[in-house]
């Protein structure tokens, strides 16, 4: 199973050119995992009518709208594994430590907050942070991902490239 995963796009209003690339990237995907910080509940909505369908979770910066609409964490079962999912909170440094123990009987976590990429073990779980879409306080600029579960699980950060991200 192939499913998209995306952070922290920090957008008011999403650009055409962004939705061009993010389609190219996650073509074929079949979810797509939003970890939080939407900013607009149009980059929400305009996701869903890209017509994925897209399952989150509220980040800390995201407006009441989206606070009361989506909880702050979910459990999922996709792809025979069962998944996290969580924004994160606090300074970067110890976030893998922080998202990795909100959840107990998952196999793996989807987190954001930190607009850094990761994809690691930490004890039995694997962890993954698609960096952030907006490409702001990266250092590896503009990213999403995508998480393949099958025989293995294995994530991987995309270079999303759009001017400006």
């Amino acid at each position: 199973m192939r499913i998209g995963v995306i952070s922290d796009t920090h957008m008011r209003a999403p650009s055409e050119e962004f939705f061009r690339a993010l389609r190219v990237l996650f073509e074929g995907v079949e979810k797509v995992l939003h970890c939080g910080d939407y900013v607009a509940l149009s980059v929400l909505e305009r996701l869903q009518a890209e017509g994925w369908e897209v399952i989150g979770v509220a980040g800390n910066m995201d407006p009441h709208e989206i606070q009361t609409g989506l909880p702050s964490t979910r459990t999922l079962r996709l792809g025979g594994r069962t998944i996290g999912m969580i924004h994160g909170w606090g300074p970067p440094q110890g976030l893998e430590e922080r998202v990795a123990g909100a959840f107990h009987g998952v196999d793996g976590v989807v987190f954001g907050h930190s607009h850094r990429p990761h994809w690691g073990r930490l004890g039995g779980l694997w962890l993954f942070n698609p960096g952030t879409a907006c490409g702001w306080g990266s250092p590896s600029g503009a990213t999403v991902g995508i998480l393949e579960l099958g025989e293995a699980v294995s994530g991987h950060v995309l270079p999303l490239k759009v001017r400006g991200a």
